[in-house]
């Protein structure tokens, strides 16, 4: 109770303190075992898959494939999608887009804490977490088109030949993360076929540094420290002379 993230005003639901969905996808379309996976003999018994981060990245993986053969680009064979080192530390903070230059680094507005990384695409559309450049704008809004490539709007070869795939995001992905897609219609670079019989265990790893969970609570204050015991007072022997301080004067010898 109290931590679900959309906000209500009546009828109108609001979104701007949840997060972006900066997420790597796993998408794949799975052929039917009993019918053929070849070049000659039909397609409709392959898998169909590929690994996303078209709309931004969180955490570095890896994708093992087992069981089964994937080719993917120039036919080449594919065993793995290593993204082991993919880093945040990559992230761009200055990438031009439709005129803006900005920082497609994430950061959690709840803790601070930098959180993941926008997609060219989604730091122009989306604008949950103080996002302002996305106010306003879809991915059919004219100069957001060449960076989301929507369909109908533009097509494959006229998205790839656009800005999107000189931006710094892309590029970082691509060495970073070789054999996934960048930007949509990516496909050279990203999709893979594979025989029905193919299994798939995607792996995430930690992240290089500690994150706090939204509304982490703060250290407690340990106890108080005691005071100092005053040391005891002496015992006074009524036989011995006693001295007495005045104050701003010398003390009086009052002995006999």
């Amino acid at each position: 109770p109290g931590e679900a993230c959309v906000k209500y005003n009546g009828p109108f639901a609001d979104y701007s303190q949840c997060a972006p969905p900066v997420d790597t996808k796993f998408e794949a379309t799975f052929g039917n075992p009993a019918l053929p996976c070849s070049d000659t003999e039909g397609t409709t018994g392959c898998d169909f898959v590929d690994v996303s981060l078209v709309d931004g990245w969180t955490l570095p993986f890896k994708l093992a494939i087992t069981g089964g053969e994937c080719i993917g680009k120039d036919n080449s064979p594919v065993s793995n999608v290593d993204c082991s080192g993919l880093s945040l530390d990559h992230c761009p903070t200055a990438e031009k887009l439709a005129g803006y230059q900005v920082s497609l680094k994430a950061m959690n507005v709840h803790t601070g804490d930098l959180a993941g990384c926008y997609g060219p695409c989604l730091k122009l559309v989306d604008s949950k977490w103080n996002n302002d450049i996305a106010k306003g704008k879809s991915p059919t809004f004219a100069p957001v088109v060449p960076y989301c490539c929507p369909t109908p709007n533009i097509s494959p070869q006229a998205c790839s030949d656009g800005p999107i795939k000189q931006t710094q995001y892309v590029k970082a992905v691509h060495d970073m993360c070789p054999g996934v897609y960048g930007y949509s219609y990516d496909d050279g670079m990203g999709l893979m076929r594979c025989s029905a019989s193919t299994n798939y265990e995607l792996t995430f790893f930690c992240p290089s540094q500690t994150l706090k969970p939204p509304g982490a609570a703060q250290p407690k204050p340990g106890p108080a420290t005691p005071p100092a015991a005053k040391p005891a007072a002496r015992p006074v022997d009524p036989a011995l002379p006693q001295f007495l301080e005045m104050p701003g004067k010398p003390m009086a010898d009052e002995s006999p």
